[in-house]
């Protein structure tokens, strides 16, 4: 039998882990999303809806995330997209650490991205 080897004290070693991404593609780019799980992303996702709800919508947002992002996407289909899908990556400490940390850009003032929900 193969010996795995002991790589819990090195930051560098690369560990199999299952992620959920998603992509929204908008006018100004694209916002990527990292997480450990669907329901991470989906936070996320409903997170970047809220923020713009109000560009094209004078209701108050939704309350239930689903709903928020199902009517979100119905509304906004001829200008943006949310894509879902699940990956099985292989990250080091460093890396994972790396994506723990929220990025803005100037396309994405509002919601960072590549940060997982903890």
């Amino acid at each position: 039998m193969q010996q795995i080897p002991d790589t819990a004290g090195d930051p560098t070693a690369l560990r199999a882990i299952n992620i959920s991404t998603a992509q929204i593609e908008h006018r100004h780019g694209i916002n990527h999303y990292v997480g450990f799980s669907d329901d991470d992303v989906r936070d996320q996702i409903a997170a970047y809806c809220r923020d713009y709800w109000s560009d094209w919508n004078k209701d108050p947002a939704p309350s239930d995330r689903d709903e928020l992002i199902e009517r979100y996407f119905q509304h906004t289909l001829n200008e943006e997209g949310c894509a879902f899908s699940r990956e099985r990556a292989a990250l080091s400490l460093n890396q994972f650490l790396a994506l723990s940390t929220p990025v803005e850009t100037p396309d994405t003032e509002k919601t960072p991205h590549a940060t997982p929900g903890m």
